[in-house]
C-alpha cells in the first residue's frame, strides 16, 4: 500500500498524498507532510517540488523551507562541533 502511494505520488502528487490521508497513514498537518516528503526515498524530486510550490498552500512550502533549514544548521552546528 505505501509503494502504491509512492507510485501515486510520481504521477500525481495531490492524489498519493490524499490516498495516504484516506488509508490513515499520513495526518493533513503540513509538518507531517513535510516529514512524508523529506523522509521518503524514490519520490520525484521534481513533483516534491513541485508539490509543496503550489500556490494555494503556502503554509506547506513554509514548513518544508523550515524543515530544510533546520537540517542545514544542524549540520552546520556539528560540523563545526567535530572541527
Amino acid at each position: 500500500m505505501y509503494q502504491q502511494a509512492v507510485e501515486m505520488f510520481n504521477v500525481k502528487p495531490k492524489t498519493g498524498i490524499a490516498y495516504l490521508q484516506e488509508q490513515g497513514y499520513l495526518d493533513r498537518a503540513n509538518d507531517s507532510i513535510v516529514t512524508f516528503l523529506k523522509e521518503t526515498p524514490r519520490l520525484s524530486k521534481a513533483f516534491i517540488g513541485e508539490y509543496i510550490s503550489r500556490k494555494d498552500n503556502p503554509e506547506l512550502t513554509e514548513a518544508y523551507m523550515r524543515l530544510v533549514c533546520e537540517n542545514a544548521i544542524n549540520f552546520s552546528q556539528s560540523y563545526n562541533i567535530g572541527r
